[in-house]
């Protein structure tokens, strides 16, 4: 059977308390037996072994004591990154439509994450630059459920919540890591940023940092159209050349990437990839885009001379 974390901790917990707590029972011991024999000009031998006894119980209290001091300082060291606020809640998370997403109340509302489906198996991800996550737009801060053990060992997960501004409009927060917007707003939100209308889109390159300082590509049109195809009629590795394709929302939030193949002919929208009979052999499935797409892409991704 696999410890989950807080059965780990709790384990943790009790072997600290253990030597702890048995620390100060020979402390107590040492100390008492020291002062005994001493005042009643006992043996020297006997206030010697206790005098170890004592010694011991101290450096057995010292020890957990220290490094529960220090994972303390390091478990914290990994939330310097949160504005503290006067408003502190707890989130939790739901499945919705078959995904999970994190929700918490502020101003007795209800917040919910935003997870705008892609139509590829890569992931849609929230990409809020830290400039936007400024000290005069810290709301709350939300973690996760803490219980004893979490308090003791100063470990457990904290996020600040910052307002934010977007093409959607009003009402959206962020942590930097996730979106969040009102319950009753989550199904218009998620609809308004699985829209390529409003995304940019750039041609990777391995040495850029930022996917905007790649090479601007205008197929805002040709992904509208695309999204709207079949996606269940695909190919198995056609062949061609590659190129990746990162996608950005106009508003900084949202990002994703696309990973195009073409012969210079016909133009193929890699989908998904799963494992084949052997473990090194993947088989990607690519959608074959309709030729009038694949003749206005083709020319955008690979250059004229394709």
């Amino acid at each position: 059977m696999i410890l989950g974390a807080g059965s780990i901790g709790l384990i943790f917990g009790i072997i600290f308390a253990g030597v702890f707590f048995g620390g100060c029972g020979m402390l107590l011991v040492g100390g008492i037996g020291f002062g005994v024999t001493t005042a009643k000009h006992k043996k020297k031998r006997l206030r010697v072994v206790f005098l170890v006894i004592a010694i011991i119980g101290i450096i057995m209290i010292l020890i957990p004591s220290i490094l529960l001091y220090l994972m303390r300082k390091d478990n914290a060291e990994e939330r310097d990154g949160c504005i503290e606020t006067e408003y502190n809640t707890e989130y939790h998370d739901e499945k919705i439509d078959g995904k999970y997403h994190d929700y918490f109340e502020y101003d007795g509302k209800k917040y919910v994450e935003v997870r705008p489906d892609s139509i590829t198996e890569a992931d849609i991800e929230t990409a809020v630059p830290d400039k936007l996550l400024t000290k005069d737009k810290a709301l709350l801060n939300i973690h996760e459920h803490i219980d004893f053990m979490d308090r003791l060992f100063s470990d457990y997960e904290q996020a600040t919540v910052f307002a934010i501004d977007s093409d959607y409009g009003d009402g959206l927060l962020t942590t930097g890591s996730s979106v969040f917007c009102l319950e009753k707003d989550l199904e218009k939100v998620e609809s308004f940023y699985q829209d390529f209308s409003h995304y940019d889109f750039f041609i990777s390159d391995d040495d850029d940092w930022d996917a905007r300082e790649g090479t601007s590509v205008s197929i805002s049109t040709e992904m509208q159209q695309i999204s709207k195809l079949n996606l269940s009629k695909t190919v198995k590795n056609p062949k061609g050349n590659e190129v990746e394709v990162d996608y950005i929302s106009k508003d900084n939030l949202f990002e994703g990437d696309l990973i195009f193949r073409s012969d210079g002919k016909k133009a193929y929208l890699f989908i998904k990839e799963y494992e084949g009979d052997y473990e090194e052999d993947y088989i990607g499935e690519y959608l074959r885009l309709p030729d009038e797409i694949a003749k206005s892409i083709i020319p955008k991704l690979w250059g004229e001379k394709k």
